[in-house]
């Protein structure tokens, strides 16, 4: 009976110790934009700015994202200007070669802005799951070998 009441005891000693830890952040493609969780509970983009200004490099990646998002969107802009410019010159019969280049190369650049946004976000986000699980420098874990079942403190 001792040793039933130790293993529950170890169960459920890690199961608290690993759940303690979990605070990741993760991000979710929404039809919006992009809709952020902390564990299982949705934070709004001002908690999570709030959380990535705690450190400096996290905050410099979160700033590249919001200026790649903002070029992005002035590129998209740029290309439904060029393509109405397009559609007015081929109504009117005339060259549309230089404003559908236009439309295509201003669309080119919002995707590849929209792609790098999206990448310093990940990074950000990476950073600040990674920092928060290197925040815990000991733990316990359960082992078992030839001399039976314990605890070991890692490190």
């Amino acid at each position: 009976m001792n040793i039933l009441k130790a293993i529950v005891f170890v169960v459920i000693f890690t199961t608290f110790t690993k759940l303690s830890n979990a605070q990741e952040i993760t991000m979710f493609p929404s039809f919006w934009g992009q809709k952020y969780y902390q564990d299982d509970k949705e934070i709004t983009k001002k908690e999570l700015e709030t959380l990535m200004k705690s450190d400096a490099q996290l905050e410099k990646f979160w700033k590249r994202s919001k200026l790649q998002n903002t070029l992005a969107t002035v590129a998209l802009v740029s290309e439904f200007g060029f393509a109405f410019w397009t559609g007015a010159e081929m109504g009117q019969d005339n060259d549309a070669t230089i404003p559908l280049i236009g439309t295509l190369g201003s669309a080119t650049i919002a995707a590849i802005f929209f792609v790098s946004a999206n990448n310093s976000k990940r990074k950000a986000i990476l950073g600040y799951n990674q920092k928060l699980n290197s925040r815990t420098s000991l733990s316990l874990e359960p082992i078992g070998n030839h001399n039976g079942l314990g605890l070991a403190l890692k490190f």
